[in-house]
């Protein structure tokens, strides 16, 4: 569930001045019908000195005299109803009081105009939000109490050292999707992962979420910089939050790479739905994103994949290999920022074609400005490499080695320069995502 999604509904008072809008209507179109010199019976006081009661009368007067014959009613009224606007009778028809339950009925609707039925309206304040992660921190505490869970110190340890084991992927999707139903199907694939955890200075508990997706039933693929954070914490334990509000713990960490920065999970808990990799891409193939960037509540964008590149660490290894593999970079025209990593990236059929990692600002000229932002996304190719290595204890072990390894000892800098201006690792900027405390 969205911090900040909200169901529609039907406001009372947009509700009761639809109604109201629709009563004058009425009355104004027998008005109409009726004549536009009417005037009140038997009534001495000339229509200017008229009070506001005579015009209630003429209200009711008009509603009861359905049945009464025009020519015994001429002259019934000495109030000139001038200053109420005439209708053609074949629309006032429709809204005249007899067909009130069309009426509510058209009024039910009518604010929720606006957009479709199925489509969320966000709220963007920080109370939301707040409220939103109180909510999910008690549910979490809940189900980690019902799960195996592992704690911060556990998890730790399987950073070092894996438990992998096997998982099959879903096939991939092949019918073309409109932008709406891509934009659906992101936003209930799309998790909110990261840390429920308390921190060094107080005994409360916090969550500090990203983004991730579900590749297998119970598991699911996010950024290593989410897994390794360095976020310092006393206590805390993985959650995946699906856009229901549904809460799974992680139970396992199966395989990582930091070079990669990818981190498959296994979960306990709830159960999500598990999303297609296609690696079947090329320049120029189109691109969308759901994500939560600084903040910004159920962000989606549409782009194209701009290019593919080897990051600036590659080596010249076996391009075959999946230590070569681990350096593969996809450059997105998608929008995300800070707490969109480890989002999934879809295709037009809605399959996963990579997920954000980076991102980073190339400046220039005399005032240094920012002429260019790149957005660095983990090919799908990579994860389905590390999948297929799964059943290969050994090689999961060398590979998060290898990974710690590269990310202490670097054999070129990652520091920008004129070769490399654009190396600025998001894990620099994405350490709490929403702000976390």
């Amino acid at each position: 569930m969205s911090p900040s999604y909200t169901p529609n509904k039907i406001p009372t008072p947009r509700l009761l001045t639809t109604l109201g809008t629709f009563a004058i209507l009425a009355v104004a179109s027998k008005a109409w019908i009726l004549e536009s010199d009417l005037t009140l019976h038997n009534r001495t006081q000339s229509p200017e000195n008229a009070s506001l009661s005579s015009y209630f009368q003429i209200i009711i007067e008009l509603v009861n005299a359905e049945s009464t014959d025009k020519s015994d009613r001429s002259n019934a009224y000495d109030i000139p109803l001038s200053g109420l606007i005439p209708f053609p009778p074949a629309i006032m028809s429709l809204i005249f009081l007899r067909h009130l339950p069309f009426l509510v009925l058209i009024s039910i609707c009518e604010p929720v105009l606006a957009q479709t039925a199925g489509t969320p309206i966000f709220e963007q304040s920080g109370a939301a939000v707040k409220k939103f992660q109180d909510e999910m921190i008690q549910k979490a505490l809940v189900v980690r109490e019902k799960v195996p869970a592992i704690n911060k110190a556990e998890i730790d340890k399987q950073i070092l050292a894996p438990l992998p084991e096997p998982i099959k992927l879903p096939t991939a999707l092949t019918k073309e999707l409109s932008p709406e139903d891509i934009a659906e199907h992101a936003r209930k694939s799309n998790l909110r992962v990261g840390y429920c955890y308390k921190c060094m200075n107080c005994e409360k508990w916090h969550i500090n979420l990203a983004g991730g997706y579900s590749i297998a039933p119970n598991v699911i693929a996010t950024c290593d910089h989410i897994l390794a954070t360095k976020t310092k914490m006393r206590d805390g334990f993985i959650v995946a939050i699906d856009h229901t509000g549904n809460i799974a713990c992680g139970v396992a960490i199966l395989a990582r790479n930091a070079t990669m920065d990818v981190a498959i999970i296994k979960l306990a808990g709830a159960k999500f739905a598990p999303v297609p990799l296609n690696a079947d891409v090329e320049q120029g193939s189109l691109s969308y994103c759901f994500s939560y960037p600084l903040k910004q509540q159920g962000y989606f964008s549409a782009g194209i994949i701009n290019r593919f590149y080897w990051h600036n660490r590659y080596q010249d290894q076996d391009k075959k290999t999946i230590d070569a593999l681990s350096y593969l970079r996809l450059n997105y025209s998608n929008d995300w920022a800070p707490g969109s990593s480890g989002s999934p990236l879809f295709d037009s059929a809605g399959n996963v074609t990579g997920h954000v990692s980076t991102i980073s600002g190339l400046s220039g000229g005399k005032d240094k400005s920012t002429m260019i932002t790149l957005h660095e996304g983990i090919p799908a190719r990579a994860v389905q490499a590390l999948v297929a290595a799964l059943d290969k204890p050994q090689e999961i072990a060398r590979l998060a080695t290898f990974s710690d390894i590269i990310a202490k000892n670097p054999v070129t800098t990652d520091k920008p320069s004129k070769e490399n201006p654009e190396i600025e690792e998001m894990p620099k900027t994405e350490e709490n995502p929403e702000g976390g405390e």
